[in-house]
């Protein structure tokens, strides 16, 4: 082989080489997109499977986990060992209270508020608040709620209040005149001392309040 015929196959197989080199500089490289790597303590790999069945953890195999040593790994623990303590209002412990009783006085003709509340052992303002009155003025034939006093049940006796002043509760059967009897009293003074006459005496209903004394 002549010199010429060397340099000749020299050439074609550096040509070669550059055809061979510049192929595989053009292939693309594959590239592995490995799955991100969950680094949690072996402590809590079971725990975490556990707390989360529905999560893309549990579809993770069990060498994804990659376990380190539990130094490694730090978790969050916003409440460490203090107690919550909740504190629950307390309800207010209600009072039964016992129901105010109260009788019914029918305005008549001379009858005014202060005489309404004075006979019947009680106040103008409580009258008032009873029967939501704003007014003193009343009329004849209105009905009025009296409360009774709150030291008991209404007695058919007679009653003295804190002025000495006594009274009578009228029950069924009575009359002006019998309970004058009853109780010592002139017919006269029973009729001064609660402003009636004859007329509106013979009216008197079962718990009207008559003054004695």
């Amino acid at each position: 082989m002549s010199r010429r015929d060397t340099i000749i196959i020299a050439v074609l197989v550096n040509a070669g080489l550059l055809m061979v080199l510049f192929a595989t500089a053009m292939r693309p490289k594959k590239i592995d997109l490995a799955p991100e790597t969950l680094v949690i303590g072996e402590s809590r790999k079971e725990e975490i499977l556990k707390e989360a069945p529905k999560s893309n953890l549990r579809a993770m195999t069990e060498s994804s986990l990659v376990i380190t040593e539990p130094e490694a790994v730090i978790f969050a623990d916003h409440l460490g060992n203090e107690s919550i303590v909740i504190e629950v209002p307390q309800e207010e412990e209600i009072i039964a209270q016992d129901p105010m009783k109260y009788v019914t006085v029918t305005v008549k003709k001379g009858d005014f508020l202060e005489k309404i509340a004075h006979a019947n052992g009680t106040t103008v303002a409580a009258v008032m608040e009873v029967n939501h009155l704003t007014s003193t003025k009343l009329k004849i034939g209105q009905s009025l709620k009296i409360p009774l006093p709150s030291q008991g049940k209404v007695s058919s006796s007679p009653t003295e209040d804190q002025r000495g002043e006594e009274y009578y509760v009228v029950r069924e059967g009575d009359n002006p005149w019998l309970i004058a009897t009853r109780n010592k009293v002139k017919w006269e003074d029973l009729l001064r001392l609660n402003g009636l006459d004859e007329s509106r005496a013979r009216r008197l209903r079962p718990g009207d309040k008559l003054r004695l004394h």
